[in-house]
């Protein structure tokens, strides 16, 4: 039997340069697709707040064309979602910053236990009825929490189909981002 050995060849400068070449070419073009990647995700990462209002007469007025609707849906859209109160609403309020992550359960079902009482009160007190919205005020100064700024006590009066003004008295907290609007919850 005879022994074969593995044919030596030589390398030249050329087949080292191509080599390189393959590489370099391998490893800008998985450069630039990881790159494509992260701007696909950046493009398509959702807004922090969504169903928002563009400014808070705006939302007013989606919630009285919802009373006058006796729209229930809309009611609940206008108000913040379980994963906006946990993971954006709460991490930038004072109290987000301690660990709450065990209470994060308990104080949703205070928030949505409040928000139904609210809207059945609202839609018993003006469901069907035409509302236009008179004046929004802001009773306190906005308080800033990292990239939201939430407004309290906030004073709506609205005018009756009779022509009387009454203030309607079932607006909690607003959020706003970016100068997006969203109503924290319809309170009783």
């Amino acid at each position: 039997m005879a022994l074969t050995y593995p044919r030596i060849t030589r390398v030249t400068a050329v087949d080292v340069r191509s080599r390189h070449t393959r590489l370099l070419l391998i490893l800008v073009t998985a450069a630039l697709s990881l790159w494509g990647c992260a701007k696909k995700d950046a493009a398509t990462t959702p807004p922090l707040l969504t169903e928002t209002s563009p400014s808070v007469e705006a939302l007013c007025e989606r919630i009285l064309q919802a009373l006058a609707a006796s729209d229930t849906l809309t009611l609940h859209q206008v108000c913040l979602t379980r994963y906006e109160h946990d993971s954006v609403l709460v991490p930038n309020m004072p109290i987000g910053q301690a660990d709450v992550s065990k209470d994060l359960d308990f104080a949703w079902y205070l928030l949505v236990m409040g928000r139904q009482k609210g809207i059945r009160r609202a839609l018993s007190d003006y469901g069907g009825q035409i509302l236009e919205l008179v004046r929004v005020q802001f009773m306190t100064a906005p308080e800033q929490y990292g990239p939201l700024t939430v407004h309290r006590k906030i004073s709506v009066t609205v005018r009756d189909e009779t022509g009387q003004e009454l203030p309607l008295g079932i607006f909690g907290s607003v959020v706003e981002h970016h100068g997006q609007f969203k109503l924290v919850s319809i309170v009783d």
